[in-house]
This record gives structure tokens, sequence and C-alpha cells, in this order.
């Protein structure tokens, strides 16, 4: 297992457009583990928060596209999960989804071969 700081070093180490990826993969990941939660198991800033978090990281696409610097957009990521207590969860999303999408692109250059 990274640990967070590993995740950020690859994460700005990334081109623009693979930032982009990484960041919807960590929506779509955001997604999964709320789903599978009961919701009486969560409060409601917890279900606004989340929602919120889902609203900074399209923003982050969006202004990644634009060439914003990297590490602003992943401060201001966690910036957002601060506010909601959403922490721990971001960084275990962060995490699965730099597997996964490691994962994807080994998938990728063996079908290449």
């Amino acid at each position: 297992m990274a640990t967070m700081a590993e995740v950020k070093d690859w994460y700005l180490g990334l081109p623009n457009s693979q930032k982009q990826r990484f960041l919807a993969a960590v929506g779509l990941n955001l997604t999964i583990s709320f789903r599978d939660s009961k919701p009486g198991n969560l409060n409601p800033k917890s279900w606004f928060g989340v929602n919120e978090l889902h609203h900074t990281l399209y923003g982050a696409i969006d202004v990644l596209g634009a060439g914003i610097d990297g590490k602003t957009v992943w401060d201001h990521i966690f910036f957002s999960a601060r506010q909601y207590n959403l922490t721990g969860t971001l960084t275990s999303t962060f995490e699965s989804a730099k597997d996964a999408m490691t994962l994807v692109d080994a998938m990728g250059q063996k079908a290449a071969k």
C-alpha cells in the first residue's frame, strides 16, 4: 500500500491529461465507497460533503484541461475534503484510483505488444 506522499508524488509527475483520468477514477471510486454505505450510517453533512467533493473533482478535471498547476488542484481537493471530514475517505479512494489506473495502463501496454 502506497503512502499518501507517494501517491501525491506519482500524481504530480503525471501530465495533465493523465491527472484528469486519475481524478475521474477518484470520483468513480468515491461514488462506489458511498454506494456501499447504509444511509443510516452517515450523517447528512457527509452526504452533502461527498456531493461537494464530487463538485471539486469535476472542477479540477476542467481546470487541468486549462493548464492549471496540478499541486494547486491537489491542495484544493484536500481542502474541500477537510471541510466535511472526508480526508480518510478521499485518501483511500486516491489509493484505489491509482491502483486501478496503473492496472489499466499495464493492460493497455500488454495489449499493444
